[in-house]
């Protein structure tokens, strides 16, 4: 076993396998200052830590908001489009209408219908799955129109009152 002295002079015996050697010290271990630099301490990590979860949860709450946002404004433009499509009678907005609120989406939907050049095709028949009657016959005339009609038109009046002589039209 080797000894120690100690300033004062006294003696101690010690186990050499449970003292580390200066050559040792500066190969194996670290110092104070560079475990300072270089690594974290539990305090320091745990307050990283609580920075980040708050951080993380301020983040989830921002997007969360903004999804709100996002939502209502989806919810209130669909109900703008759907308005102005069921105000003017459009199955699909015209491809006109949709340019101009495309290149300025700051118009609304009635603004853009305003500045479109869109011009309505106008159909002589406005139910399609209906056959067109153009000629609709009157069968039935009051004295009055039929007085009307005599001071008017001599020969309507004449075929009118053949037709009412004939049943084919009421008088009424």
């Amino acid at each position: 076993m080797a000894k120690i002295v100690y300033d004062d002079g006294s003696e101690r015996d010690f186990n050499e396998e449970d003292f580390i050697s200066r050559d040792e010290l500066s190969e194996n271990y670290i110092s104070k200052e560079d475990l300072e630099e270089n690594y974290v301490s539990k305090e320091m990590y745990d307050k990283k830590k609580k920075q980040a979860k708050e951080a993380f949860k301020q983040k989830d709450l921002a997007d969360r908001a903004r999804e709100d946002v996002d939502r209502a404004d989806l919810e209130k433009s669909i109900e703008e489009k759907f308005s102005f499509k069921s105000k003017h009678g459009f199955d699909e907005i015209p491809e006109e209408i949709i340019s101009v609120r495309n290149a300025h989406p700051d118009l609304t939907w009635e603004q853009a219908y305003r500045v479109a050049d869109y011009h309505e095709v106008n159909t002589s028949n406005p139910n399609p799955w209906r056959e067109k009657v153009t000629d609709i016959e009157k069968k039935e005339y009051s004295y009055n129109e039929l007085a009307d009609i005599a001071e008017s038109n001599p020969s309507l009046y004449d075929e009118i009152a053949r037709k009412i002589e004939s049943w084919e039209v009421k008088q009424i």
